[in-house]
């Protein structure tokens, strides 16, 4: 997936909100992993064989769904946090040069 990337400038949000929803979304992501129950067997078996088989593959695919999100939030927060510091590189005078 080819993830669609803010604008830093002037007329938009301030990196530092940006960054911040970014690590509030990664922050997210962690406590549902942390929340998502494991399947036990015991809550399956009387279902048939297989059943828990089951639970576990869509248990699975659900932690992978939240690492994928996890991952973008990340790739974002990083691309932020790099424009943020390029753009104060660029605004940061150099040894003797006054502003």
């Amino acid at each position: 997936m080819t993830l669609t990337l803010p604008t830093i400038h002037l007329n938009g949000s301030h990196p530092n909100d940006l960054l911040e929803a970014q690590l509030a979304g990664m922050q997210a992501c962690r406590a549902l992993l942390d929340a998502l129950p494991n399947p036990n067997p015991r809550d399956y078996y009387p279902q048939g064989e297989g059943v828990f088989a089951a639970a576990v593959a869509q248990y699975d695919a659900q932690v992978v769904a939240v690492h994928e999100i996890l991952a973008q939030l990340e790739a974002v927060a990083e691309y932020i946090n790099d424009e943020r510091d390029q753009r104060d590189q660029r605004r940061r005078p150099t040894k003797g040069e006054v502003k």
